[in-house]
């Protein structure tokens, strides 16, 4: 679903979640280091005392032997991306470093079949912990988007997916990893694809994509993570579509409150308005904003970054 996007080209290079005082999670998108100028984000540019937590993403998942695989080898290897993350830890001896698999762009079908299979399961399990073990990472970051939905293959998937975190769950405490997962944050979107009371048992944080809920896909503008409800602009429309509603209709779901993280977007989504004399919230769009300079996307801003273009 469009509003909980979080596509290559439509994740900011850095998003902090923040699980609690003491935690605070820095998600990278490391393909930001191809971008130019101001625009590129490198590993070494990340002040690794702000972290608690850094998550490398991605990696994938190969369709026909279902093991996690470098989705960018010269980025991970060649330029040292798994080590760079690692080496992280060394301005900073408390941080926790894992390594994301998933993303919009892996779609959902080759996750679905491999979490509908144990054979499949077990050999994807053995794969990232040979991974971890590698690359000398601290956990694992779960981010398929999403289970029973888009191009998913099985019916089950919401089921099979709590089964997946329990195997790796148990197959991780060997090692001491840190398990956690990206979820879409949304109520609606949780009774479609998660266990919420078996991922609460199964995962160390439970990370809610609380960002896209609205942008350029939308008919009309709107914020791209609200903190309430707009119902001034909508009525009951998109009730459900703002940071309040999401992370208590997790908990009224069984998720335990302190293993919920709410992810915070460090970029803006923008529009081109049908009419420019109506440019509030609900105003109606005829399509994506400009590209910024760094960012390259339409309808996407990076702070810092692209934000200074804005009048």
């Amino acid at each position: 679903m469009g509003r909980k996007l979080m596509s290559t080209l439509a994740v900011l290079s850095l998003i902090l979640q923040t699980i609690s005082a003491m935690n605070v999670i820095c998600y990278h998108g490391t393909w930001s280091r191809y971008r130019s100028g101001n625009g590129s984000l490198k590993i070494s540019d990340i002040d690794a005392s702000l972290c608690t937590h850094y998550i490398y993403a991605f990696v994938g998942l190969d369709s026909s032997t279902y093991e996690v695989v470098s989705l960018d080898s010269w980025l991970d290897i060649s330029l040292n991306g798994f080590a760079d993350a690692v080496a992280l830890k060394e301005s900073n001896s408390n941080l926790k470093v894992l390594l994301a698999i998933g993303g919009w762009n892996e779609g959902s079908a080759k996750y679905s079949t491999m979490a509908s299979n144990s054979t499949n399961r077990a050999t994807f399990i053995s794969s990232v912990i040979s991974m971890l073990q590698t690359y000398s990472f601290d956990g694992f970051d779960v981010d398929w988007e999403y289970p029973a939905r888009r191009d998913s293959t099985n019916s089950e998937d919401k089921e099979n997916f709590a089964l997946l975190l329990k195997e790796l769950r148990e197959a991780f405490d060997t090692y001491g990893f840190i398990l956690t997962a990206a979820v879409s944050a949304t109520p609606s979107s949780a009774d479609i694809s998660y266990d919420v009371p078996s991922l609460s048992t199964y995962l160390d944080s439970i990370n809610l994509m609380e960002y896209d809920y609205f942008g350029a896909w939308d008919d009309v503008t709107g914020h791209n993570a609200p903190l309430n409800g707009q119902s001034v602009y909508f009525g009951t429309t998109y009730a459900e579509y703002n940071l309040h509603s999401s992370v208590y209709g997790w908990i009224e779901r069984g998720a335990d409150p302190s293993k919920l993280a709410l992810g915070i977007p460090l970029y803006g989504r923008t529009f081109t308005l049908s009419n420019s004399s109506s440019n509030g919230v609900g105003a109606a769009v005829s399509g994506a904003g400009p590209a910024g300079p760094y960012t390259a996307s339409a309808g996407f801003l990076g702070i810092q970054r692209d934000f200074g273009r804005v009048r």
